[in-house]
């Protein structure tokens, strides 16, 4: 799977990226604090909202591995940043090459 960066993205509004129905905001700083993490993930909900697409931010800091956050809406407010499911890169790519196998691992264990 490739990943393009949309260029225009800040003139234009949307996301950084994308991929079916993923709008993923990307964020690189050197710090990575709650604060900056509510203020990026409002970001990435409006651009996702504008595409009916479902939102994911992607973030590093400085001397940090990627991570990022989606939300899983098991009744959390998709505008609280708490509630989101966090994740490394490599764990996401897994997941957005097969999301099925996530759905049938989790309704294993509960079962």
């Amino acid at each position: 799977m490739q990943l393009n960066r949309h260029l225009d993205q800040s003139r234009d509004g949307g996301d950084d990226t994308g991929t079916g129905c993923f709008s993923i905001e990307i964020k690189r700083h050197k710090t990575a604090s709650q604060s900056q993490l509510r203020e990026w993930w409002q970001q990435c909900q409006r651009n996702a909202a504008r595409q009916n697409k479902v939102p994911v931010l992607a973030f590093r800091a400085d001397q940090q591995s990627w991570q990022v956050l989606m939300h899983p809406n098991y009744g959390f407010s998709e505008d609280d940043v708490r509630g989101c499911l966090r994740m490394d890169a490599a764990l996401f790519c897994r997941y957005l090459m097969d999301p099925r196998e996530f759905a049938h691992a989790s309704a294993q264990r509960c079962h």
